[in-house]
């Protein structure tokens, strides 16, 4: 069984690669998104506060001119992707609170599956893959 690190590395990352992201520049791993900064949660004394009581982890954060645009929520390859969908969403809501402006666009893939979802105005819908071995246009 492929853990989601793994998903992450050979399969995620490579269609990252494939997008056009380049993963050292405007691609965050595991962005850490401050709960309390964000208004979701109170301060607590550092010991009253259970481990990682304030802060959410997602997967990926793409970056545009420096601001996020978009989370992706990550499953390991067994998994049905659609599991990650309310975790984006709630990363890009917390995020939009931060940065304000329109709430980011949630991704969530298994590695095989890639779903987007633009949540205030869209449902999600699940983005056709391409091998850049086939062709990207019907040809006459």
């Amino acid at each position: 069984m492929t853990t989601e690190a793994e998903t992450r590395k050979r399969m995620i990352d490579a269609a990252l690669r494939l997008a056009v992201w380049n993963l050292s520049d405007p691609v965050v791993e595991e962005y850490v998104v401050d709960l309390i900064a964000a208004g979701v949660f109170p301060a607590l004394a550092a010991e009253a506060a259970p481990l990682h009581y304030d802060k959410q982890f997602a997967d990926y954060v793409l970056l545009l001119r420096g601001r996020i645009v978009a989370a992706v929520e990550a499953k390991r390859t067994a998994n049905d992707a659609q599991l990650g969908q309310e975790r984006g969403l709630h990363y890009t809501q917390h995020i939009q609170r931060l940065q304000g402006g329109p709430i980011p666009f949630v991704l969530f893939t298994n590695g095989h599956d890639l779903w987007l979802w633009e949540s205030d105005f869209y449902p999600s819908t699940n983005v056709p893959r391409y091998s850049p071995s086939e062709p990207r246009h019907a040809t006459p």
